[in-house]
């Protein structure tokens, strides 16, 4: 304010002659620093005012997964991003803890405006999450990026069966044969407890296609035949559940 209002930024000691300030969203035209000693009296201010003006950093996007999708481990997923022309490449990271850690997927990567997209094998984890980000950084503006905007999960995938993301002991997906199917598939399952089971069937977006009440099953190995014939070609995610029990599989369309 041109040396008629001054803010206190901090009391430091006077070596070393240096201080990293965080300057505040506050634009100014009339800005100055000042230097007091302990006693008040001023060393030093600037000999004239300057500028302090907001930053707009290019908007970067991500498309995909943005939340609620359902990717599996060592399958291979498109991230998908927009970014404008002056973002000419990106960090991409992501996150299985909800943001927490992050872990670098690939440095550098080229990027042009409209949607971009980079081919990511999900690495091997040894439990389900349902709290994953991904994070599309500029490369020359790492704090210039963006996250999903909701959680996705990744469920684990092993020598072809699906481990339970919730009460692994009280259910197991042994899977389903044939897949890829074309008009019909017999899904088989293990459970520990009798109980009322329930089949979803997802888009890989997430989207809900079936709904299917199996009845109650008793203890021990169970199938369910599922008429695929109104689903169009393409991949999905089925979903067990019995009480609070669940298991997710992937099945291939094909028409």
């Amino acid at each position: 304010t041109d040396g008629k209002v001054w803010h206190m930024i901090a009391t430091v000691p006077s070596t070393p002659s240096s201080y990293a300030w965080k300057v505040p969203n506050d634009t100014s035209s009339t800005a100055m620093l000042r230097i007091t000693s302990a006693d008040g009296k001023t060393i030093d201010s600037s000999n004239a005012v300057w500028s302090i003006s907001r930053v707009i950093l290019p908007q970067i996007v991500v498309l995909s997964p943005n939340g609620g999708e359902i990717w599996a481990t060592n399958q291979t997923r498109a991230i998908t991003w927009d970014a404008p022309s002056v973002v000419t490449s990106v960090d991409i990271s992501y996150s299985f803890d909800g943001g927490t850690i992050w872990k670098a997927i690939k440095v550098g990567v080229p990027s042009a405006p409209g949607a971009m997209s980079y081919p990511w094998t999900i690495p091997t984890i040894n439990t389900t999450t349902t709290a994953a980000l991904i994070r599309v950084a500029n490369s020359a503006i790492p704090g210039n990026n963006d996250i999903s905007d909701q959680p996705f999960t990744i469920k684990v995938v092993s020598g072809g069966v699906d481990d339970a993301t919730t009460g692994a002991s009280a259910l197991r997906l042994v899977g389903c044969y044939p897949n890829p199917l074309n008009q019909q598939t017999q899904i088989r399952w293990q459970q520990a407890h009798a109980g009322a089971v329930e089949l979803r069937v997802y888009r890989e977006s997430g989207m809900q296609m079936a709904n299917v009440a199996i009845g109650h099953r008793e203890q021990g190995d169970q199938s369910y035949v599922l008429d695929a014939s109104t689903l169009a070609s393409g991949t999905y995610v089925y979903e067990l559940r019995v009480g609070s029990s669940m298991v997710h599989g992937m099945m291939v369309v094909v028409h």
